[in-house]
């Protein structure tokens, strides 16, 4: 372990990934051994999204003098866009505050940078969707276009949706009971989109991605959901480590307001939505849960801690009264 990581300089994430144990376990393990534990300059992972980002554009590493004193990770001057690359325990709130991601997005926005935050195993599971979706922000994708006039609109079974967006949407799928999409001539899927109906004609747009371009899908599929549907208003969520906002507002979304970070949990290897964490469940995840302890309290006894994201923006589409849109 010592020569790994001090001579071969591998970090704690590398290998620990190997092994297939927690980042947090084998620092712990290190300590044990007395074998100090170095900070290197980047992660395999890290060095990978530097490396693919720059076979398109000219990046910077590690540059300290753009939010200082704070780090960004991969900078790209000439699209002011830096990327954040975080390893699930490193950035978790073992080791950073609840507002880091936050407050670091903020200062990018500040001087007119946009920052992408992605998460450790987005990386390692997901790394052409990633990659695709980096080109698309970049503008620099070379992937198969479509024009959404030349596509038929269809509708899309549970099965489908779901196959669909953990293929291609960084959150993978979620919940969704009424689903379109837009299809070849081949009848290959190449849009999809899923609303969650609430109370009182309210409904969630809860899910969008594409298996290519699609230019104007977005706007077609949201007509065919406003035609076919006694709707007052749409809600719709972006998460700030993807998106901007800017397809909702193109398409007549307000911003309604701005949410705080929210937390997953984490063991240093894999990621849980914290739903599934709720205090009342904790019997049943956890080996020595104690009911007289918090959930936080808990699942850190456990070694789990909680990787907070950058926030999110709530955008509302209302009718006006009246017209049919």
């Amino acid at each position: 372990l010592a020569t790994e990581h001090h001579e071969n300089q591998r970090t704690i994430t590398d290998i620990s990934n190997e092994l297939g144990v927690s980042d947090g376990l084998l620092g712990r393990q290190f300590h044990k051994l007395n074998i100090p534990i170095r900070r290197f300059p980047a992660s395999a992972g890290e060095r990978e999204v530097a490396e693919f980002v720059g076979r398109s554009v000219s990046v910077e590493t590690s540059v300290r003098n753009v939010i200082a004193p704070q780090e960004l990770d991969i900078y790209v001057p000439s699209l002011r866009l830096a990327i954040e690359y975080c390893g699930l325990y490193w950035h978790s709130d073992a080791h950073k505050s609840t507002n880091y991601h936050a407050d670091k997005y903020d200062k990018c926005r500040q001087q007119g940078i946009r920052l992408i935050t992605i998460f450790e195993d987005e990386w390692r599971k997901s790394q052409e969707l990633i990659k695709s979706k980096l080109s698309h922000i970049m503008n620099m994708n070379s992937g198969r276009t479509f024009g959404a006039r030349s596509l038929s609109v269809v509708s899309v079974s549970s099965n489908e949706k779901r196959q669909f967006f953990d293929q291609h949407h960084i959150q993978g799928d979620g919940p969704s009971s009424i689903n379109y999409g837009l299809i070849t001539k081949s009848c290959e899927l190449v849009a999809c989109i899923g609303f969650i109906s609430k109370s009182n004609n309210v409904f969630v747009l809860n899910r969008y991605a594409t298996a290519a371009k699609v230019q104007g899908g977005f706007t077609r599929l949201l007509k065919h959901f406003q035609a076919n549907h006694e709707w007052t208003t749409i809600e719709t969520f972006a998460d700030l480590r993807w998106s901007v906002g800017d397809l909702y507002t193109s398409s007549g979304f307000r911003l309604e307001s701005m949410l705080a970070p929210d937390y997953y949990w984490t063991d240093g290897i894999t990621r849980w939505h914290k739903f599934g964490f709720r205090h009342k469940l904790l019997p049943s995840k956890l080996t020595n849960y104690d009911p007289t302890k918090t959930e936080n309290e808990n699942c850190k006894a456990h070694g789990l801690y909680r990787l907070f994201d950058c926030g999110k923006l709530k955008y509302t589409l209302t009718q006006v009264q009246g017209e049919r849109r």
